[in-house]
């Protein structure tokens, strides 16, 4: 039987203590389950054009990155094999691309994402909980992206997992904004002021965490999404950015599952050529 461990902001606004989460997060870590590439061998993939075969020349010029694509079991002896045709096309030739970036601790990482009515490649960075729950599944290096054939229905989930998003007991802030260079302290230097006196015991809680500023957005042929942001409180999950002025930022707090539903919702929208239904 696990112990029971208090979150420690909930009593105040449920009445009642209710359990950490975050050994639930612990067993849905980020998996890097594609291949790890260079840049130069994926720059070198993606121009390869519709012909699959490498010449003599190109294989003496790219040496090393038609080793590492070999090792990827993206090309065989003198041509792509049908998992590096697979990427090949999905570079060159998506209907629709999507981008997810994400700020913290003073760096951006990023996923991008190629994608058809079937499949997405997906090439990304370091995750938000890299290796924090399985030392074995982090990024080897910072040159290296993972490289990985998605089915298109498992991209919403998939993104979430590189987000770090999970059940949280998200509560809503007091106060609920903030100057944009309070949130700049906080995300690209993990060193805000101290937390206001007037505090909440939720806004107290969630400025103990690290936080980052994630945005999803997508292009296809018809038009582009318009940008989706949030802030990753942590244990304290997820809050909608808006800015009501040009000096501070508001905080909305939005459930794990409706943040799901909308990078979902938007796929779909790209997918089907329709308008966006969760704002």
């Amino acid at each position: 039987m696990s112990t029971f461990v208090p979150d420690a902001a909930t009593a105040t606004s449920y009445g009642t203590p209710l359990p950490d989460l975050t050994a639930v997060a612990s067993h849905q870590p980020f998996h890097y389950e594609g291949s790890w590439l260079n840049g130069k061998s994926i720059e070198f993939l993606s121009g390869r054009g519709q012909d699959p075969v490498i010449g003599l020349l190109q294989r003496f010029i790219h040496a090393a990155e038609v080793k590492e694509l070999e090792a990827a079991a993206l090309v065989d002896g003198n041509k792509l094999t049908r998992r590096g045709q697979a990427v090949n096309a999905l570079m060159r030739d998506s209907p629709f691309t999507f981008r997810v970036s994400a700020l913290h601790d003073g760096r951006q990482e990023l996923l991008q994402i190629w994608a058809n009515d079937e499949m997405a490649l997906v090439i990304a960075g370091s995750a938000w909980n890299d290796g924090q729950f399985d030392p074995a599944q982090q990024r080897p290096d910072d040159e290296l992206f993972n490289v990985e054939l998605v089915p298109l229905p498992d991209l919403s989930t998939h993104i979430l997992r590189w987000l770090g998003i999970g059940p949280a007991w998200n509560l809503a802030l007091e106060p609920d904004s903030m100057g944009m260079d309070i949130l700049d302290a906080k995300v690209m230097r993990n060193a805000p002021p101290p937390a206001p006196d007037a505090a909440n015991e939720a806004f107290r809680d969630a400025w103990t965490e690290p936080w980052m500023i994630w945005s999803f957005d997508g292009v296809g042929q018809d038009g582009s999404l318009e940008s989706l942001t949030y802030v990753h409180a942590g244990r304290r999950g997820q809050y909608r950015l808006a800015q009501p002025d040009e000096h501070s930022m508001l905080l909305v707090p939005m459930g794990s599952s409706a943040v799901l539903d909308q990078i979902e919702d938007r796929i779909q929208a790209m997918l089907f050529t329709r308008p966006v239904h969760l704002l």
